[in-house]
């Protein structure tokens, strides 16, 4: 398996055998006008860099001959155009009026229905959670109404389908349209049990990931790009989540190398087990500059890095819905990247980022504990870690002051772990009674065990250790030191493989 992953990566794999190189990546979702592109595009451009646009290949720009070029021209230049689905839906797909696919395509068994031009998908529900059952009263045929409260786009299921809620005047009562935007709904009226779908993850009828691909695949071509996109998007917001079963299948049938999927995010961490299909699910969102707070942003990468982990950038590319301009927020850029090459953090796309996480070895002499001397962001914590704030860090003496009680330093989902018999030690004193406590989880933060390390209270420095092993399946570790009451000091923070 992991020749045929180096095989689809190619040459864009970064391998070391040293320190893991830091790196992020920018993606910014959806489409956009060719000035606003060009815009965005100048700022990395200056800075050498380049990053990931969704592209949404069916929409109308691409009808817009100056739109397409630019796309082009992005991708000839080393940005990434991913694939964020035909038409920014993940079950349906509208035709042309008369196109004369259609007629075939009614037959498909992955074909709901067809209603006009728009092609329906049969999905099911795969493994989506649900509500308690609870009660509405429908009226009107495709009105509802409930004791429970109700919300906007809120998915319910009646009689085993599913159907979205849009509301009305009233704000008591939503209509009733199908799953696949149709508002043809005609139910009995009375009283039904309902379930809310609280977590989607449906499935798509065999042949159905396909298709989109397909349709995605051929209005790329149309667009003109020289290389079809190796990156799936999926949308989020209110739209069925497609489960990553059967979709990352397709991809991978398709030599899609990387994927955002709704479910089962990935941690997007060094040297995790199962990232052969943890590549599939690489969302984003571990910062975003929409949100303009420059420093808060640095924070997140920071700690993130820190951690042994990949991060992503997310955005709309719309300042407008913040307390910002696009000048105000492209300037935001323009110190951002300058900062991430002082600090040495690469800049990728996701396509390339993904082959660095398959690719790059962990060093097993390293010390996998941040460090404590770091501080990119200059927060005056260390990178990677958290503490209360009764807690203080000196930077110079490299420690960290733990003063109160309970939850008082915390590093979360440290990645990167060797596999097999570990150890982890720390040196205290002060007046503490208290636990360091390590959590191993999994991909999807599942329990893989968890070790305690006593503290007691010392007037010297004492130093503290245990060895462990850290499971196959294990991705990473939560290090929790928690305390009654503590007025100590910590130093020398260390996790490393034992030969």
């Amino acid at each position: 398996m992991k020749k045929t992953i180096a095989m689809l990566f190619g040459s864009a794999a970064v391998c070391s055998s040293a320190a893991i190189q830091p790196a992020v990546a920018f993606r910014f979702d959806d489409n956009h006008t060719v000035e606003r592109w060009e815009a965005l595009a100048d700022v990395f451009r200056k800075n050498d860099v380049r990053f990931s646009c969704s592209i949404i290949p069916l929409y109308g720009d691409q009808k817009d001959p100056a739109w397409c070029r630019e796309i082009c021209k992005l991708e000839s230049e080393g940005f990434e155009i991913m694939d964020h689905t035909p038409q920014h839906t993940t079950n349906t797909v509208t035709f042309a009026a008369n196109d004369p696919r259609l007629e075939k395509l009614a037959k498909e068994p992955f074909v709901d229905h067809i209603s006009g031009s728009k092609v329906c998908l049969k999905y099911s529900v795969g493994t989506s959670k649900f509500s308690k059952p609870f009660t509405v009263k429908i009226f009107d045929k495709n009105k509802v109404s409930s004791t429970t409260k109700l919300a906007r786009r809120m998915n319910l299921e009646i009689d085993g389908k599913h159907y979205y809620l849009t509301p009305t005047e009233n704000a008591e009562i939503f209509k009733l349209i199908t799953i696949w935007e149709e508002k043809n709904v005609e139910l009995p009226e009375g009283e039904k049990t309902v379930r809310r779908c609280l977590k989607e993850s449906f499935e798509l009828a065999d042949g159905g990931c396909e298709f989109l691909i397909q349709c995605s695949q051929e209005a790329f071509r149309k667009i003109g790009l020289k290389k079809l996109p190796s990156v799936w998007i999926q949308p989020g917001g209110y739209y069925p989540h497609l489960g990553i079963e059967k979709l990352s299948a397709a991809l991978r049938k398709y030599n899609y190398v990387s994927a955002s999927c709704q479910q089962n995010a990935s941690m997007k961490g060094y040297a995790d087990p199962e990232f052969e299909d943890r590549r599939f699910s690489m969302r984003w969102g571990n910062f975003n500059l929409e949100k303009f707070n420059l420093q808060q942003q640095k924070t997140k990468i920071a700690n993130t890095l820190a951690c042994r982990k990949i991060a992503i950038g997310s955005s709309h590319i719309t300042p407008a819905r913040r307390d910002g301009k696009l000048k105000e927020y492209l300037a935001m850029y323009e110190q951002l990247l300058p900062w991430l090459k002082e600090n040495n953090i690469k800049v990728m796309t996701q396509g390339e980022i993904t082959a660095h996480l398959q690719n790059t070895k962990i060093d097993l002499n390293e010390n996998i504990m941040p460090s404590l001397a770091n501080d990119i962001d200059g927060n005056n914590v260390p990178d990677g870690y958290s503490i209360k704030k009764t807690c203080s860090w000196n930077k110079a003496d490299q420690t960290i002051q733990l003063k109160g009680k309970g939850l008082l330093l915390y590093v979360k989902e440290l990645c990167g772990l060797p596999r097999g018999k570990i150890k982890f030690s720390l040196e205290a004193k002060g007046d503490i009674n208290g636990n360091a406590v390590i959590e191993l989880i999994d991909s999807l933060k599942n329990d893989c065990g968890k070790v305690k390390l006593e503290l007691k209270k010392s007037a010297d420095w004492q130093k503290y250790e245990i060895e462990f092993v850290i499971p196959e399946k294990c991705a990473a570790l939560n290090l929790m030191v928690m305390a009654e009451q503590t007025n100590c000091t910590v130093r020398n923070l260390e996790l490393r493989a034992v030969k």
